[in-house]
């Protein structure tokens, strides 16, 4: 969808596919020097922490967008989340950008106490691949990792190399695929060896 004389997309109708999940109030904050956004659930554990990571291919997405589908996993988990606003690519935000971003914040709930094992990832599509590199660098940089992650349809081959982005009976990636290999090459510019590497093992066969 966009708005009315404008090409680009309009980000804040995603929402518009989800309810508006009840007892659920929300705060907007910075949290690692990045825009953020708590979903607190009545009756959810304070001490307990979903760190939510959206998607929308590093060009698009939001706190805002995801901010619903986000407030339900919240209640459902009983715990607060907080949504991340990591840099994307029209501002700046190509790798290692929004690695860094997610890390800051995630480091930013450490120093506010929350323990690492009351701290659980979640992430969609790329903010899936962001929860799972953000723990290789956490890993790397010898800080406790969370108790778990949840990855919804993570983008974890970023090459665009797996069976599942070639159509069924076709020998040639599909438009999706296509696009979605541009926007990875965009974003992530020159990774390091060892990310392609992570990526092209665990994509999905």
């Amino acid at each position: 969808m966009t708005q009315p004389d404008d090409e680009r997309p309009d980000d804040e109708s995603w929402g518009d596919l989800t309810a508006e999940p009840r007892e659920v109030d929300y705060l907007e904050t910075v949290a690692g020097g990045r825009p953020a956004m708590w979903a607190v659930p009545k009756r959810g554990a304070a001490d307990r922490v979903l760190l939510c990571i959206h998607g929308g291919g590093f060009v698009s997405g939001s706190i805002c967008t995801h901010r619903k589908m986000f407030g339900h996993l919240a209640k459902a988990a009983g715990a607060r989340a907080l949504l991340v606003g990591y840099r994307l690519l029209s501002e700046g935000g190509a790798y290692p950008a929004p690695v860094d971003d997610v890390a800051a914040t995630y480091r930013w709930l450490l120093d506010e106490g929350i323990a690492a094992g009351h701290v659980a990832f979640a992430g969609d599509s790329a903010g899936g691949w962001l929860a799972v590199t953000v723990q290789l660098r956490a890993r790397d940089g010898g800080l406790p990792l969370p108790a778990a992650a949840m990855l919804l349809s993570p983008a974890v081959d970023m090459e665009v190399t797996g069976s599942r982005s070639i159509p069924t009976g076709t020998r040639t990636p599909s438009s999706a695929g296509k696009s979605c290999a541009a926007s990875s090459a965009d974003s992530l510019a020159s990774p390091p060896t060892r990310v392609i590497r992570w990526s092209t093992r665990c994509r999905p066969t």
